[in-house]
């Protein structure tokens, strides 16, 4: 039977779906105001390109550990939002580790989540220490002053927080002992 905070938690999830697309179909408004071009020319150095510069990050290269760090965040980011998607179930549906019916191969994967952010937030915290304690030149722009410079730092918070979320919960969780949340447990005994 769906309780209350089953409902109160759809009806937020909805409303976030809609501001969502809403500010999507903003940006997809503003790409359309682009000239139309024909790019159908050498498909496979153009994708090549894309490749390597949108999910590559080919400007990190030349930088190897900021790269490394980077890839921490970006591929633990994304697969992490696996567990999320547990999240979103159990919220609506009111169960508890909805998943977790796939038994031993469930513990592997929420070890292996656990211990990629952890990465995300170790990334997250050097980048913040970077930007804000060591001023790397390049972040001490003119044309960072302002927002782009408050985004950055509101979006690392924002990740480490979600991240220290997820070891919170895991913590909370009675039988289990994955690589993270373990060191926490105890701290929230009693």
């Amino acid at each position: 039977m769906m309780g209350l905070s089953n409902v109160i938690f759809i009806l937020l999830l909805a409303g976030a779906t809609y501001w969502f697309i809403r500010n999507s179909k903003k940006v997809l408004r503003n790409i359309r105001l682009g000239k139309e071009e024909n790019r159908s020319d050498k498909p496979a150095a153009r994708w090549r390109t894309m490749i390597l510069v949108a999910l590559g990050q080919r400007k990190m290269l030349s930088r190897p550990i900021p790269a490394l760090l980077h890839i921490f965040v970006y591929v633990g980011f994304v697969l992490i939002n696996i567990e999320v998607l547990e999240m979103l179930v159990d919220g609506a549906i009111g169960t508890h580790r909805a998943f977790s019916f796939l038994g031993g191969f469930y513990i592997f994967l929420l070890s292996f989540f656990e211990v990629l952010a952890f990465l995300v937030t170790f990334g997250c915290a050097v980048f913040l220490i970077r930007r804000n304690v060591v001023h790397v030149k390049r972040f001490m722009n003119k044309e960072l002053d302002g927002w782009p410079r408050s985004d950055a730092n509101i979006i690392l918070i924002s990740e480490i927080l979600l991240m220290s979320a997820l070891f919170l919960m895991n913590a909370c969780e009675k039988g289990l002992d994955l690589p993270v949340s373990r060191y926490i447990t105890p701290l929230l005994s009693g």
